[in-house]
This record gives structure tokens, sequence and C-alpha cells, in this order.
């Protein structure tokens, strides 16, 4: 059995469960106490309190903002909404099965958008090169493809 000194009265300790039962964060009333997070889990571990498992939306938001993801809502604009973040959202969305969408990004131009942009064919550099091939090459002899009498270093 561990044996420590503890930082707070059982006043506080009372204190603290009645806080957290009410919802407050756990971090806000640990920095409050001059303790770490674990510490003030710790206490209502031992007494019995569950975590906290309710965050900010409720059973039907959660599913009602699945829903407005599927008919086309981005995560922005859900998370907008809802005050949550972004992450939030996409991971409330993939949680439920519904596959994420690929992100747009639209390609940047460095033409001017007054002028059409310049035909690829006719001008510039490509036009300019000539049409090769690559054959293989049957005057090599050698099996390693070095032509014969080549020196290699080894």
């Amino acid at each position: 059995m561990r044996c420590w000194i503890s930082k707070l009265s059982e006043h506080q300790k009372q204190e603290v469960v009645s806080r957290a039962s009410n919802g407050e964060s756990l971090t806000a009333i640990a920095q409050e106490h001059g303790v770490t997070r674990q510490a003030i889990r710790g206490i209502l571990r031992r007494r019995g309190v569950p975590a906290r498992t309710v965050g900010k939306l409720t059973v039907e938001q959660r599913s009602e903002l699945a829903q407005e993801y599927l008919r086309g809502a981005t995560l922005a604009q859900i998370s907008a909404r809802y005050g949550i973040s972004d992450a939030s959202v996409r991971s409330l969305v993939t949680r439920r099965g519904v596959p994420l969408r690929r992100r747009f990004i639209p390609s940047v131009r460095r033409h001017s958008m007054t002028s059409p942009p310049t035909p690829a064919t006719g001008s510039g550099f490509c036009s300019q090169m000539a049409p090769f091939s690559i054959e293989k090459d049957t005057s090599l002899s050698s099996p390693s493809g070095w032509p014969s009498g080549t020196a290699i270093n080894s």
C-alpha cells in the first residue's frame, strides 16, 4: 500500500468531488488547487466518482452532425456551427463509419486570368525537343551489359 502526504484537506477533496460532478473540467479544478489533473482524477476514482464521459454534444447532435456531413457540409462549417474543432468533427464522423471526402485544393494559376493560357503545341521548350525512342543496343556482347573489352573498376 502506498503512503503519501495529501496536499488537499478533506474539505477540499469534497469540493473537488462536487465540482467535478457538476461537470467542471479536472484541469481547471487542478490548477486552482495547485495539483495535477491526475491527482484530481485519483481523488475521484478513490471516492467512486466515474470519469466524465459526456462531451459537449448530445447523442442526437452527434448523429445530426454526421448527417450534415453526408448532405455536403464541410468539416469547417460543422465545427463552426457546433463550437467544436475540425478534428473533433472528423473524429465523430469517422467513428460513425462515414467516409471522409477528399479535400478540394484549387490549383494555382501563374498566368493572367484575362488572357487564355498558351497552347502546349507549337511553341515553348517541349515543342523544340526532338522525338526519341529507347532501343536495346544489340552491339553489347558482354552478359553484364558492358561492351567487350571494357575495364570495370573492381
